[in-house]
């Protein structure tokens, strides 16, 4: 099927991205522009993110949006999961907060395969994205960062810095996953 751009990334079938999916996802802005990033913004991103993941039945163990771009990882929650659509709406939506800031054009995507969502695998994903603001010198640790987190519907207490995150969280989507 042609893309509307010469220049667009040929996405999987929209199978990859269904049901119980697992998919690490980089937004960059423009031109790499930078600005935006502010603490009202990361309010308004997480409870906008928060309502699109609801409608498409995901959830986003770890999210981290840095001064020109930013990574979410979305697993699906059942069978009506999509994460193509949800993509879609969050991008257009997240636009129109980052006026006249824009968007590129497409995220980047990596679905995880199943070896990929080895402990060590998904750990490795996970530490990487929460690195980011370290590895560009921005903290000293990740745990410093203000624009990291994670949304699991439901859960609002979840804190990505707490020891016993992953316990909670991977219980917590064991009760939302059907």
């Amino acid at each position: 099927m042609p893309h509307k751009y010469k220049s667009q990334l040929k996405r999987l079938a929209p199978v990859f991205y269904q049901n119980k999916a697992y998919a690490h996802w980089t937004f960059s802005m423009q031109n790499r522009a930078t600005g935006w990033l502010t603490k009202q913004h990361h309010h308004d991103v997480h409870a906008m993110l928060l309502q699109w993941l609801v409608r498409y039945h995901q959830c986003c163990p770890v999210y981290c949006l840095m001064p020109d771009h930013a990574h979410f990882v979305f697993i699906g929650l059942n069978q009506h999961a999509d994460q193509l659509p949800l993509v879609r709406e969050f991008s257009r939506e997240w636009n129109k907060l980052l006026h006249p800031i824009q968007l590129s054009k497409q995220a980047y995507d990596n679905v995880l395969r199943e070896d990929d969502r080895t402990n060590d695998g998904f750990s490795d994903l996970i530490g990487y994205i929460r690195r980011n603001p370290v590895r560009k010198n921005l903290v000293t640790t990740w745990q410093e960062w203000p624009y990291t987190g994670t949304i699991l519907p439901g859960y609002p207490q979840l804190d990505i810095r707490k020891d016993y995150f992953w316990e909670n969280f991977w219980k917590g989507y064991q009760q939302q996953a059907d």
